[in-house]
């Protein structure tokens, strides 16, 4: 039996470039289905087929404006598509890959915290775990 990895190793990169100070990434992965139920269906219960399945990822962290080739490439792509590696260890030795259009930018400043980050996507093609 394998050992829980710790969050503290997670990683995210868009591209080949590691976005700095991200500490948080979330990511949703659903099955679409749509109901298919015939007349006089046993036990009158409904019947389902899944149809798509689609993806979504949300990072953040503190702002880091000196990021280039991560943190500054993505406020300046808003609407493009990156290729996302999101890492659950140090090596990168299970991660989730998948090209993903960058739909949102929320950043954040509060006077008791440092200025924060959030970018949203959504993904585009095939999820993979490895």
């Amino acid at each position: 039996m394998g050992v829980p990895l710790a969050g503290v190793a997670a990683n995210v990169k868009a591209g080949a470039n590691t976005v700095t100070w991200m500490n948080t990434w979330a990511l949703t992965a659903k099955a679409n289905i749509k109901e298919t139920t015939a007349f006089q269906s046993t036990g009158g219960y409904a019947t389902k087929s899944a149809t798509t399945k689609e993806w979504s990822v949300k990072i953040d962290g503190p702002l880091d404006a000196t990021d280039t080739t991560g943190q500054v490439a993505l406020i300046n792509g808003l609407g493009n598509t990156f290729a996302l590696e999101l890492d659950t260890d140090t090596a990168g030795t299970h991660k989730w890959t998948g090209s993903g259009i960058l739909v949102g930018i929320d950043p954040k400043s509060d006077a008791k915290d440092v200025n924060q980050v959030a970018f949203a996507f959504d993904g585009t093609g095939v999820l993979t775990f490895a």
